[in-house]
């Protein structure tokens, strides 16, 4: 390889170093909510938490070995054409499965959105068919005819890319235009809550890098721009875009469901407890209401007498000035000894058998 080519061999390994720290640092950044939100959800009934899960970890672990063969291509080692083969399939199969994953996340977004519409579906259906088939074409066509050096350093990308470019930025227009429509379309007291304001944004980002680095790419690899490194340092940074971008949507998908979810049960428990108390109060508005044949029963000691007449010729005498010392009152289970006096209010007293 020559020395033009080592040092943009060597720029392109560091650009590819930065975008794998700056996926460290996304990767740190959101484990906290990764533990909270996604693992205690891991099952197979539900998808999302699976695909975060192989995608995060396989994910990073790709572009570290994405890492490794930048170093190996800039430090000169020379590698079999077959080799390079291989190298070129697994960044376009590394390249798709992210895509679909992030696009597939999408699009049961849009299908919500739509209640569920089967024309929705099948529209859907069709795009990412469509894409996976450009995707095929594209790879089939390009890896065999792709020029590089003998260290694997593409000289020059293969004009097929196009086909891969052009259908996958059209399918995420198409996303894009359906998500944005839908979200005019539906009520402001909705798109203004968490879930509303997440939606749109994430998907809104996401989906506008994309079609950024798709963009870039058609013109790079049509020839309208030329530079030595078009077929060499796109790759790490869509590969990181789309890793970053996924995450993302699933993490803030999540966060606010349950934080949703936790709001409703905080709001049943705290009706439940109003409803509860209301009962309470009005139980005992109730009972006090009804001292004409039952003792007054503030504390809870006091239920229905047989006898109220024996306890009305016990309070007689305070009716005429005279003083009661005691008496008791016995309940099933409790003796109730009240003290009276004319001057004073009643004393209430409880004593267990």
């Amino acid at each position: 390889m020559s020395g033009a080519l080592a040092e943009l061999a060597h720029k392109i390994a560091i650009s590819a170093c930065v975008s794998l720290g700056l996926m460290v640092v996304e990767f740190a950044w959101l484990l906290r909510d990764e533990f909270k939100f996604i693992w205690p959800d891991v099952r197979f009934r539900n998808p999302y938490a699976l695909v975060y899960i192989l995608t995060r970890y396989l994910g990073l672990a790709g572009q570290g070995f994405n890492v490794y063969f930048s170093l190996r291509i800039a430090s000169g080692v020379a590698t079999s054409p077959a080799l390079c083969k291989m190298w070129f399939r697994y960044q376009a199969m590394t390249i798709q499965v992210l895509l679909v994953a992030m696009e597939c996340a999408l699009m049961h977004r849009i299908y919500a959105l739509f209640l569920k519409n089967r024309w929705i579906l099948a529209l859907l259906i069709m795009l990412g068919t469509s894409q996976l088939a450009s995707m095929f074409v594209s790879a089939r066509l390009a890896i065999p005819q792709v020029t590089h050096s003998n260290t694997c350093y593409v000289l020059k990308s293969h004009a097929s890319t196009i086909y891969f470019g052009a259908t996958s930025m059209a399918t995420n227009l198409a996303i894009l235009f359906m998500i944005s429509w839908r979200y005019l379309r539906l009520p402001v007291t909705w798109t203004h809550t968490p879930l509303g304001h997440i939606l749109l944004r994430d998907s809104t980002l996401s989906l506008v890098a994309i079609l950024v680095l798709l963009f870039v790419m058609i013109i790079l690899n049509s020839g309208v721009l030329q530079t030595p490194v078009n077929g060499n340092i796109l790759y790490y940074w869509f590969f990181c875009t789309i890793w970053i971008s996924l995450g993302r949507l699933i993490v803030n998908h999540s966060k606010v469901v349950q934080a949703g979810s936790e709001e409703n049960l905080l709001t049943q428990v705290e009706v439940g407890q109003t409803s509860t108390y209301a009962s309470t109060e009005s139980s005992t508005t109730e009972h006090t209401r009804t001292t004409g044949s039952h003792a007054v029963d503030l504390t809870g000691a006091f239920h229905a007498t047989d006898e109220p007449s024996s306890l009305q010729s016990a309070l007689a005498p305070c009716m005429v000035g005279s003083k009661v010392e005691s008496l008791q009152a016995g309940t099933k289970g409790k003796r109730i000894s009240i003290s009276l006096t004319c001057e004073e209010s009643p004393h209430v007293g409880t004593k267990e058998n």
